[in-house]
């Protein structure tokens, strides 16, 4: 029964896939399946926000 989890275990580690992230600049039409863009290289520059007189800025 102990060799049947660990292949059972194997089985699920082996078939998860993880996903690829790609800079904001990256064509839509050439990212693989299960991709998704993230700001990388600082594209859209720092953010700023203001809440109840409290500043938070996010790079």
């Amino acid at each position: 029964m102990r060799n049947g989890w660990i292949i059972f275990g194997f089985l699920v580690v082996f078939s998860c896939k993880a996903q690829q992230v790609l800079p904001l600049n990256a064509s839509d039409y050439s990212s693989p399946t299960n991709s998704y863009f993230k700001d990388l290289d600082n594209e859209l520059g720092t953010w700023e926000s203001i809440f109840q007189n409290k500043i938070t800025s996010k790079q």
